[in-house]
């Protein structure tokens, strides 16, 4: 099974997750990188599995600093051995996770540099500020 998502202008982080509330199995997943769509140029960003034992599982995945246009797919793979109706019941009760934003803890506009100089002195440091 593969879900999509493009990224939107403005956006610099996409938060990509799957929540299972059926205890049924280990549930293999991949999450993939088309740049600007290219499908040609697929890379593989995570490969891993959650279980869904007990009271279900899941997992959430954030990735920084994405380019606007690229297109990010997650392909999870069907548990092993499972009846075509027990698969339905697993789809019918596992949420899928793909939401894309511009996060402003991520950028910043404005940049404020200082010049110092370090002394280095016998069991000390020093900073010294330059001043402007």
């Amino acid at each position: 099974m593969f879900y999509s998502h493009i990224l939107s202008s403005g956006d610099n982080q996409v938060t990509i997750g799957m929540s299972s509330t059926l205890a049924i199995a280990s549930v293999n997943y991949q999450i993939l990188l088309a740049p600007q769509g290219d499908t040609n140029n697929l890379s593989q960003i995570v490969c891993d599995s959650y279980a869904s034992i007990l009271a279900g599982g899941f997992f959430e995945v954030n990735i920084n600093n994405v380019v606007p246009g690229d297109v990010y797919y997650l392909r999870a793979c069907k548990p092993g051995g499972l009846l075509p109706t027990v698969l339905d019941t697993l789809l019918n009760n596992t949420n899928v996770k793909m939401i894309s934003e511009f996060n402003s803890t991520l950028s910043t506009t404005n940049t404020t540099q200082q010049q110092f100089k370090v002394f280095v002195k016998e069991n000390k440091i020093i900073k010294q500020h330059k001043l402007f």
